[in-house]
């Protein structure tokens, strides 16, 4: 897989190494618009409903390191695992024209992002920092297997109220 991502080269004398690492990534998106409501004097809908979906694969491969020159014996070569995750989410929101002064925003998504396995994870004792002193056992993960998911609703509200054609108070809120 040479060529395919950074290379690094350190040398000193006689003696150097190659670091070769690349990310690659796999995205995928659509979104969709639908008007409705009542019809404003110039034809438009005060109602636009937009919803979609987005899927992101990502394949990180942090490095190999290898050790050349007349002193290469001394050193192995590094092999750092590489790594997985996928992310997805789906949305929906509406732009609402409630009169000619007043506009309001809202709507929800949904994010996930899965860690995949190929690798052993520790296991730390709960409610405590995170440390090598913490940690109370491992689990080895295959490699196509959830190794760790986070997902959440993300809420949003905007409300904005035109005090003329160039003015304008706004206020909002999102997660």
């Amino acid at each position: 897989s040479r060529g395919l991502g950074d290379v690094y080269k350190r040398q000193g004398g006689d003696n150097f190494f190659i670091w070769t690492a690349k990310i690659r990534n796999y995205n995928g998106k659509t979104d969709f618009t639908y008007y409705f409501g009542k019809k404003d004097e110039n034809e438009k809908y005060n109602h636009k409903l937009t919803f979609g979906v987005s899927s992101l694969l990502y394949h990180f491969f942090p490095g190999d390191v290898d050790f050349k020159g007349e002193n290469e014996n001394l050193f192995t070569d590094i092999k750092i695992p590489r790594e997985e995750a996928w992310e997805n989410g789906f949305y929906l929101a509406d732009d609402w024209k409630v009169n000619k002064k007043i506009s309001i925003s809202y709507g929800l998504r949904y994010s996930s992002f899965i860690v995949f396995g190929g690798k052993q994870l520790s296991i730390y004792e709960d409610n405590v920092p995170k440390s090598k002193e913490t940690i109370i056992g491992t689990k080895q993960y295959a490699s196509n297997e959830i190794a760790q998911h986070y997902g959440g609703f993300e809420p949003r509200l905007g409300v904005k109220y035109s005090l003329s054609e160039e003015s304008s108070v706004k206020a909002g809120y999102n997660r």
